[in-house]
């Protein structure tokens, strides 16, 4: 018997976002949940727990960043304008 290949429904780009906004923060936040207060030392210090808290934060906010630049110019790209490039000064 002959098997369709599976259909994904398409996924419009806030959809996908949407998704991706869910992984990245779900993974990144349990994680450093788990890794800080779960398996912490008692002893930690509460501006040890705030400083290895910042370092996610930092690095969603640059994966999020990342996003929306690549967004920014694949806009550009569908509307056929080249992006800007700025020279280096020397």
């Amino acid at each position: 018997m002959y098997k369709h290949p599976e259909v994904k429904p398409k996924v419009n780009y806030m959809q996908e976002l949407d998704t991706w906004l869910d992984e990245l923060l779900t993974d990144k936040m349990i994680g450093a949940y788990t890794e800080i207060v779960v398996n912490a030392n008692a002893n930690a210090r509460q501006d040890e727990v705030y400083t290895q808290f910042d370092g996610v934060y930092q690095e969603i906010k640059k994966a999020l960043k990342a996003k929306m630049l690549e967004s920014f110019h694949n806009g550009k790209k569908a509307a056929g304008v080249k992006p800007f490039l700025r020279q280096r000064q020397v």
